[in-house]
């Protein structure tokens, strides 16, 4: 299965992924085997090597040298805050790099993934972040796009990563309409033909895997559209 073929699937399983063990062996390592790194060969990808500073989950290797070190993070916990990586999570990583002179960080939670550099001289950890994806707030492709920059082939060309890329994507929400106010609307229109403030509504929706507790059911907002009669597609 491609890189793509491989992020649709683990954005099918993300909501079924409780802990980090699981984020591990179903969404991490899954993505890493299909950039090319070789998970069953601890000359590429060891799992906790020992530092003075602790244990990173992953050390990606390339002919023996250690390249980065991955610290994962179960599904449940955000890497991103805001649009910006959580500094909580990213100075540990940063202290196993620089502890063992590894110049690159991983900090990935299977959905969202930040590479960074260890240390750069008058930057903070937000500043080094040298790649940001999203799997929920980017395309399958976009995200991929970034994604193959981790690769067992293109993560030594780092310094070639656009740097746009260095920002993740973020959607901006959806304004939140209650399931009254559409009755409202609906009822509205029906009872006057002459009431033109309200047009045909039309909605996008996609899975993700947890909600808000203020989220409208996608069956409410296309079961009948605004005139009526059941629109073309929805059951």
């Amino acid at each position: 299965m491609d890189l793509s073929g491989v992020l649709e699937r683990v954005k099918e399983l993300a909501g079924r992924v409780s802990n980090e063990e699981s984020t591990k062996q179903h969404i991490i390592l899954p993505i890493l085997q299909a950039l090319g790194w070789d998970i069953f060969n601890p000359d590429e990808v060891e799992p906790e090597l020992s530092t003075n500073e602790g244990r990173p989950d992953y050390t990606l290797r390339l002919d023996g040298e250690a390249v980065a070190f991955l610290e994962a993070k179960s599904t449940k916990v955000p890497i991103f805050k805001g649009g910006r990586i959580d500094p909580s999570h990213a100075r540990q990583l940063t202290r196993y790099c620089f502890d063992q002179g590894v110049e690159l960080g991983i900090l990935t939670n299977g959905l969202q993934w930040a590479l960074l550099k260890a240390f750069e001289p008058g930057k903070s950890v937000d500043e080094r972040v040298i790649l940001a994806v999203d799997l929920i707030g980017q395309s399958t492709e976009n995200a991929a796009e970034r994604l193959r920059w981790l690769s067992k082939g293109k993560i030594t060309n780092y310094r070639n990563i656009p740097p746009e890329y260095s920002r993740v994507l973020t959607q901006v929400p959806a304004r939140t309409i209650s399931a009254s106010t559409l009755l409202r609307t609906r009822s509205a229109v029906t009872s006057s033909s002459q009431d033109h403030r309200f047009r045909t509504l039309y909605v996008s929706a996609r899975e993700i895997p947890s909600l808000p507790a203020s989220a409208i059911p996608v069956r409410e907002l296309l079961g009948t559209d605004l005139k009526g009669y059941q629109p073309s597609g929805c059951s």
